[in-house]
């Protein structure tokens, strides 16, 4: 009776009905941007392709809140997948991946080999013990043992820490060189009465997932809280030499969508995508490329079994998601099997036995992750390479012809240099009043730049279906729509700042919040925005080590420091509030400086 009670008033408080909110958005839409005479915007080549893909992409990735089933396949798809990949590792394992020797040897694929080492090498320079625990930190998310309730440093440093059995002495030593934070953890729990063991050994990652699309979940797993501590650590050591090579993970997916588009208009460079590209690590592999104290390093904080629904499964890949290490050790991999497979097809037949790549082969590749860009013509072999040693080349997002055409990569889909990106609705979090109003917000910040785009700045509010069915909900809703700036989140309001007076004109029946504009051209207006319910923490000594390890941050040669103020808060799951802001209207400040 209990439990139908609190199923009961779990529906009294559905306040509306997203599944049919999102299905009429996404058929207004769609009718918009197949009306005849609208796509000025869109030359006629992509003008067919770019509403296919728009179609497909709309409803891709909204989950419904009130269909648990679709969840629990999406869940089921991920782990389903996931085995797969794994049995394919460990059959790849089991077969030989054929490295080569240190001894000359002129076939394709061992030059090629050598020189993706040599390139490795070069970038993951020696790393001393105090630069890398100077680097170790808590991950904001969850880890063994620890819910995101309690992903502070307090919870994180309560008895037990998790961690397996290869990372115990590395912990014993982390102590020794930080031991007022060693103190501080004694002192948090001898005051919270904590008698349990400080250490749990817990050698096997858990398996989980988190919405992708409406038809599979993405696989990730959750380590042992000492592992990612250390993975951490590893982590940023690995992007600080990434960066000094180069490869600055900071300004990478904006290189990458620059060299799509320029692939795109001259078919010179292509885009290679891979599926489950972090699990396909081999782990001989990984122990070939990498220098020595490095593998070791990354191999001591990897968990090799991971908890499936209360089994343990022997992972047969390096590292899976969920492991600090992944990305940026995926990246280093691919970009330097993609070089070297550059450099190597560049060469003469007379000189076939050099391995160690030029300057020029070098900047011909850019990477992130697993998103490769490279010269057309070393596509097909830098494909066959990758797939010798176990990654799995997902062919139909992959595109290296060499005439112009399609190209992708990190979120920029380009047509012959036209964006064809298209977007997608996703569900809200939840059915409660307080979530419609920024959903609205969400959805349409995302429609409002394809509508202007395919009709024009001055026109596409004027026709446009779909906003007139946002006012008619908002009118249906009681809504009092929240005007705010293009650099504001999207779920804040609705981002015609610039344009309100003309979009009050088309929806006079609409009803807006009130943005006053005082005399010296100040903004004043409503927003929304998402408010965890936070507490301080109470352990004062483990607040001043994290301070303590802030000012070690700043004074490193890399001078970035984490911004802490978050993490010395309890995190719980909140909900949306109205706030307040104050913007300058810098265009009448510039005016009012001319003297206009």
């Amino acid at each position: 009776m209990i439990i139908d009670k609190k199923k009961k008033r779990k529906k009294q408080t559905t306040f509306f009905h997203p599944d049919e909110i999102s299905t009429r958005i996404s058929e207004e839409t769609i009718r918009d941007l197949r009306a005849p005479l609208q796509m000025y915007g869109v030359p006629q080549y992509a003008l067919e392709p770019f509403l296919v893909l728009q179609q497909t992409a709309i409803l891709k990735k909204y989950n419904s809140l009130q269909n648990t089933g679709d969840s629990d396949l999406c869940r089921d798809a991920a782990l389903k997948k996931f085995m797969a990949v794994n049995k394919h590792m460990t059959n790849f394992s089991e077969s030989g991946l054929n490295l080569p020797d240190l001894k000359a040897d002129n076939h394709y694929r061992s030059q090629v080999l050598r020189s993706a080492r040599s390139i490795i090498r070069m970038v993951l320079t020696p790393m001393e013990e105090d630069e890398y625990f100077s680097r170790c930190k808590n991950s904001s998310g969850v880890s063994r043992g620890v819910p995101f309730a309690k992903t502070e440093i307090e919870g994180k440093f309560t008895f037990p820490i998790t961690g397996n059995e290869r990372v115990e002495t590395l912990v014993t030593r982390y102590l020794q060189f930080n031991p007022f934070l060693a103190a501080s953890i004694e002192e948090f729990n001898r005051q919270q009465e904590n008698h349990s063991p400080k250490y749990l050994k817990t050698n096997e990652s858990r398996a989980t997932t988190v919405p992708k699309n409406n038809k599979i979940d993405r696989f990730i797993s959750i380590e042992p809280t000492w592992n990612m501590f250390f993975q951490q650590g590893l982590m940023e050591c690995m992007y600080d030499r990434l960066a000094a090579f180069g490869l600055d993970v900071r300004f990478l997916p904006d290189i990458q969508k620059e060299r799509a588009l320029k692939g795109s208009i001259t078919g010179q460079l292509s885009t290679i995508d891979f599926s489950s590209a972090s699990d396909c690590m081999s782990y001989d592999l990984v122990k070939w490329l990498l220098p020595p104290d490095w593998f070791h390093r990354l191999d001591r904080v990897r968990s090799s079994k991971m908890d499936h629904n209360g089994s343990l499964v022997d992972l047969a890949m390096f590292s899976t998601m969920g492991n600090a290490v992944t990305f940026p050790l995926e990246t280093l991999i691919f970009y330097s099997m993609a070089a070297a497979v550059v450099y190597q097809d560049s060469l003469t037949e007379g000189h076939k036995l050099s391995v160690l790549p030029t300057r020029n082969a070098l900047k011909k590749v850019t990477v992130f992750g697993d998103d490769c860009i490279l010269p057309t013509d070393s596509a097909a072999n830098y494909v066959s390479i990758m797939e010798s040693v176990g990654f799995i080349v997902n062919k139909e997002k992959s595109f290296y012809d060499p005439e112009p055409g399609f190209r992708e990569s990190c979120g920029g889909d380009y047509l012959r240099g036209f964006d064809v990106r298209p977007f997608s609705i996703k569900a809200p979090t939840s059915t409660a009043r307080s979530s419609l109003e920024p959903w609205l917000y969400t959805t349409y910040n995302k429609i409002l730049p394809v509508l202007r785009k395919t009709r024009g700045n001055l026109r596409y509010l004027y026709e446009s279906k779909s906003l007139d069915l946002f006012w008619q909900l908002c009118s249906r809703y009681q809504i009092k729509i929240k005007v705010v700036p293009n650099y504001f989140p999207d779920d804040a309001g609705l981002k015609i700042f610039d344009d309100i007076d003309r979009f009050r004109a088309c929806y006079p029946q609409a009803t807006f919040s009130k943005v006053a504009v005082s005399s010296q051209g100040w903004f004043q207006f409503n927003y929304c925005r998402f408010n965890y319910r936070q507490s301080e923490l109470k352990s004062p000594e483990l607040r001043y080590a994290e301070k303590l390890r802030e000012v070690s941050l700043r004074l490193s040669t890399r001078g970035v420091a984490d911004a802490l103020s978050e993490r010395f808060k309890v995190r719980k799951n909140g909900g949306y509030v109205i706030a307040k802001a104050t913007v300058q209207s810098f265009d009448q400040m510039f005016n009012k400086l001319r003297g206009f």
